[in-house]
């Protein structure tokens, strides 16, 4: 108001985790010193969010750790503009791929369950009439399941959060599966494409479907030899190593080598063609904690090509079977952990925690089945099913694991393995202790909201 000689102060809010939905009270006030008060007015008020700044530094004064993640930037490899319907308005979105996978920190997962779904994405430049437009991201919604090593008489099912469809055969079409997923009451006709490429099925949601760390494709209820890839960020321009560990984590003990439940199996092979040679290394980031074993040789380093041609070559897009085995190194370390490591030059690396049993520590080892233990309460004839139909329909109402006891003459004065839990657990997706042999791959690819007459996003 006119005349005011008092000078504003703002008020500064900190929340945290344990308080973010906390309402806070403002309180306005009006400068006595004014000449003249009007008898209607507005208040003019602003909030700004931001990182708790370190006031014992000059100005400009930096965010005290952590910082805020920085803003995301890239360029466009591909983009489309969608209309579900061209009668209806308010259904349209553009879909956007990255030309390099500057999302892959951001993609859906257990800390950031929604990925980028709710932020907001701006058209810097490349295409002077679309620059400056902004957009509401609605979430990642591409996905890549690969299943491998069955045969013509396995089958599997495709699952899109607590929805699975029918069993499938293995190597069933683009098309077979794509209907099979249309028919799940969570998606419906024409809310999904299915695209494959060999042992890989690419599946884009439609409409305002999105992925989430919850809600996700996965194959399920395999049959015979049937695996699929382990979870794994792979971005459109970015090739990496792929790991496919058994039972859905590695689990070693140390002792004997020759003892077969000391040591762990896992699959290697390149996510593309390399254009020549490439060596992918096996390690434990030098902690001397594990070793790899090709052939009951120790050989942590694995030798692929485009054609597997050479001696000691393996072609890229094949699996290639490593024995993971622990160091007796005599320390007295309990049960512990390690990192698997895989790396290869211009390849991203994959990286996993490893699970040590100590054989100079008194206690029991538990493997359990695919990873975890889940089951469902049940028994015979509960809702009019018997038991043996349950247990021919895949009802998981049992499970089981093996206990392998460590240090045999002093096993009695350790504690009794853990009995499996009879909670039905939810399933964790893209999790190593997952109930399931599933894995995954995200795509680094963002769908986003734009107005009913917005160009296409492909500059």
């Amino acid at each position: 108001m006119p005349g005011g000689v008092s000078t504003p102060a703002g008020e500064q809010f900190t929340f945290t985790k344990d308080n973010w939905w906390v309402p806070q009270p403002v309180l306005f006030g009006v400068d006595d010193k004014a000449a003249g008060q009007p008898k209607g007015a507005d208040i003019q008020n602003a909030a700004v969010a931001s990182c708790i700044l370190d006031q014992l530094q000059p100005d400009p004064k930096p965010c005290k750790t952590p910082t805020p993640r920085p803003t995301i930037k890239g360029q466009v490899a591909a983009g489309a503009s969608v209309d579900m319907n061209a009668h209806t308005v308010g259904d349209e979105y553009a879909t956007m791929i990255a030309s390099s996978d500057v999302f892959s920190a951001d993609l859906p997962s257990a800390t950031l369950p929604e990925g980028l779904r709710g932020q907001l994405l701006s058209i810097t430049d490349g295409d002077s009439e679309a620059a400056g437009q902004i957009r509401l991201v609605l979430g990642s919604y591409r996905q890549t399941v690969t299943i491998s090593g069955g045969t013509g008489t396995d089958t599997f099912k495709m699952k899109f959060g607590d929805q699975k469809t029918a069993a499938l055969a293995f190597g069933a079409s683009a098309a077979t599966v794509q209907g099979a997923l249309e028919g799940l009451s969570n998606l419906g006709t024409g809310m999904v494409t299915v695209t494959k490429s060999g042992n890989a099925y690419t599946i884009e949601l439609r409409g305002k479907l999105y992925v989430s760390n919850g809600t996700q494709f996965s194959a399920t209820d395999l049959t015979g030899a049937e695996s699929t890839t382990n979870p794994r960020i792979f971005s459109h321009a970015h090739a990496a190593v792929v790991v496919d560990e058994s039972e859905g984590n590695t689990n070693v003990a140390e002792g004997s080598g020759s003892v077969a439940t000391n040591n762990d199996t896992i699959r290697v092979r390149l996510s593309s063609d390399p254009g020549g040679n490439v060596d992918v290394t096996l390690g434990d980031h030098a902690a001397g904690l594990l070793q790899y074993f090709q052939g009951g040789v120790l050989n942590n380093v694995v030798h692929f090509n485009s054609t597997g041609s050479g001696a000691g070559y393996h072609r890229w897009d094949q699996f290639i079977a490593v024995e993971v085995r622990a160091v007796d190194d005599g320390v007295v370390r309990g049960f512990h952990k390690a990192d698997l490591v895989a790396t290869a030059a211009a390849y991203n690396d994959y990286v996993s925690s490893v699970s040590i049993a100590d054989d100079n520590w008194v206690g029991a080892r538990v493997v359990e089945s695919n990873g975890g233990t889940s089951v469902i309460e049940f028994k015979d004839s509960d809702f009019g099913l018997t038991q043996s139909q349950a247990h021919t329909d895949g009802l998981p109402f049992q499970d089981y694991y093996s206990r392998c006891r460590r240090r045999p003459t002093q096993a009695r004065r350790s504690a009794s393995p853990p009995r499996p839990s009879r909670r039905a657990r939810p399933r964790r997706a893209a999790s190593s202790r997952s109930p399931s042999r599933s894995r995954y791959a995200w795509a680094a690819a963002a769908r986003a909201l734009p107005t009913p007459r917005s160009r296409p996003w492909s500059r």
